[in-house]
């Protein structure tokens, strides 16, 4: 797809939708390569969501 819906409109990349992948916080800090803790404190800080 061009990242437009079909009316032709831009669509948020960010926008959740029933075919957005979903991880566990341990395969979220791998696929990151940041430590588990470390995106439950930037989650906690603001910084990501998820």
């Amino acid at each position: 797809m061009n990242g437009a819906d079909r009316d032709g409109r831009r669509r948020n990349p960010y926008q959740l939708t029933e075919e957005t992948p979903v991880y566990v916080i341990s395969v979220a800090a791998q696929l990151s390569g940041l430590h588990p803790q470390t995106l439950r404190q930037y989650d906690r800080l603001g910084l990501v969501c998820p």
